[in-house]
């Protein structure tokens, strides 16, 4: 038996009427939880001068929560925005090297949930102004390109505050603006598109929503807060080109998963500068050994939706030599009229400027008071940092520093280890009374600090000790069966040989 409708009565009067969600996965968690339950329909749907492409993915949201999810339209402000954002993975041996974005959408502004159960979970059949507990709603790819897209600036991604529509700023006003093929799309230079350019490079889309109704929940009902897994992807195969292509899809929906997650053999660290009053980031980074002696560090720092950006990423080097030192984003929409930027001017594209300072490498945009719009990672967006290096990794805390507010954090990540310490050799032979090697001793060194090494002559009495730590004076001692031997005193300078050992007498 199951519950076909919940009341809630106070003072008798009707607070609350809710249809349940009938499923067996409906329900499952508590507050409003709308996640992208698929990701679909990659496609082009312009072009524009200058080797730019507008792309769309279509989205199918799911409420996994208990509570039906707001979804009033604008002029209302509690409704989700959507995002788009598109994926390279190449590079080295594998293809795999390195994990890039290389598109990013303006967000469409959702304004009708429907009643269909694309997630499976059971639809209790609310709709219209607000997206039933276990219900979903399609927003296809040709409804996601727009072309009336909102600006992401001014939305507040982890509260999900945004103006409202009928405001003196409302969040999608496009008076005064021209569209073209790649307005408010997901824009990707093309030549990131073209096989020739990316051989064997592999493909994925990205979305996610950001909605107020999550937060304001949170507020009232501690631990029922699920802003957090609003993000899926899906990987694609890429044809066509040079300045039209094509998309299927190569796997099904990650779910709740941002897309960098796909990258093999990364290490991903998630972040939270302020708990409770801003969101979450992750690093992930990846080293691998091109070629004897050379690493290659590659680090990719994602803001899921965090509002106070990140404006500078510094990695130690504890003294290594670098080169090859390298920054990646993906390309940011040009400003238009009533965009919500300062001076509608648009978000810049200007690189990050690298310096090594006190034993570690930085990359830094300008500071918010030098440049408002200047090229931070802000929220559902992604940077790659990456340099080589002659060094093998060791753990190190690489330092995060934020764009609007905030001090800087640390988080652990893999960088060039400290150098060896010089070291040298030390070797001889053990002989007996008839001046035959002595096989099976033990020859033990040690530097008089609780250092002992040990070693077991050859068949022919010979031993060696390798990488001992010059500039020290050490004792080495025979231990054998059948004879007694006298130690001896070394000064490890280098490589030392001959430093062989008869029986007393």
């Amino acid at each position: 038996m199951q519950p076909i409708e919940v009341t809630e009565v106070v003072n008798g009067e009707v607070v609350s009427d809710v249809l349940p969600a009938i499923g067996e996965n409906a329900g499952t968690v508590p507050g409003p939880d709308v996640v992208v339950g698929d990701v679909y329909g990659l496609a082009q749907f312009g072009s524009a001068s200058g080797g730019q492409v507008g792309l769309a993915v279509g989205t199918n949201s799911c409420n996994y929560g208990t509570v039906d999810l707001n979804w009033f339209a604008l002029p209302n402000n509690d409704h989700p925005v959507i995002p788009q954002n598109l994926y390279r993975m190449s590079g080295g041996a594998d293809n795999a090297q390195r994990f890039e974005q290389i598109g990013q959408s303006n967000v469409k502004h959702a304004f009708t949930a429907l009643t269909q159960n694309l997630c499976n979970l059971g639809c209790n059949g609310v709709g219209g102004s607000r997206l039933g507990s276990g219900c979903s709603d399609p927003y296809s790819a040709s409804l996601n390109a727009g072309p009336s897209l909102g600006s992401r600036a001014g939305i507040h991604p982890f509260t999900g505050a945004y103006p409202r529509g009928d405001s003196a700023t409302p969040p999608n006003n496009h008076s005064g603006h021209s569209h073209t093929g790649t307005s408010h799309r997901v824009l990707t230079n093309a030549d990131d598109l073209v096989a020739a350019n990316n051989p064997g490079a592999t493909y994925w889309a990205e979305a996610q929503y950001v909605t107020p109704h999550e937060f304001n929940w949170c507020q009232q009902n501690p631990g029922q807060c699920n802003m957090y897994n609003n993000v899926s992807y899906r990987q694609y195969n890429v044809s066509g080109g040079p300045t039209s292509f094509s998309f299927s899809p190569a796997a099904a929906t990650v779910r709740t998963q941002p897309a960098v997650a796909a990258w093999p053999g990364a290490t991903l660290k998630e972040f939270e500068p302020d708990t409770g009053n801003d969101g979450i980031g992750t690093i992930a980074y990846k080293v691998s050994n091109p070629s004897p002696g050379v690493y290659h560090y590659e680090y990719a720092v994602f803001n899921q939706n965090m509002d106070r950006a990140v404006g500078s990423f510094a990695v130690p080097l504890s003294g290594a030599a670098i080169n090859n030192v390298g920054f990646h984003a993906p390309p940011q929409h040009p400003g238009w009229a009533n965009d919500g930027t300062v001076g509608n001017q648009g978000f810049s594209s200007t690189p990050w400027n690298w310096s090594t300072d006190s034993g570690s490498v930085k990359w830094e945009t300008e500071t918010f008071a030098q440049n408002p719009n200047a090229n931070a990672i802000r929220w559902g967006t992604m940077y790659n940092f990456r340099f080589e290096s002659d060094r093998p990794p060791a753990t190190a805390q690489a330092v995060v520093g934020f764009f609007k507010t905030g001090e800087p954090i640390m988080v652990e990540v893999l960088a060039p280890g400290a150098p060896a310490a010089p070291s040298g050799t030390v070797s001889g032979r053990v002989t007996g009374t008839n001046g035959f090697g002595v096989s099976n001793a033990r020859v033990t060194i040690s530097d008089g600090n609780g250092t002992v090494l040990s070693a077991i002559t050859s068949p022919f009495g010979y031993y060696q000790f390798p990488n001992v730590p010059i500039g020290s004076n050490y004792t080495v001692s025979v231990s054998a069966k059948r004879y007694s031997y006298s130690p001896q005193a070394v000064n490890v300078n280098g490589n030392i040989t001959g430093v062989d050992f008869v029986p007393l007498q």
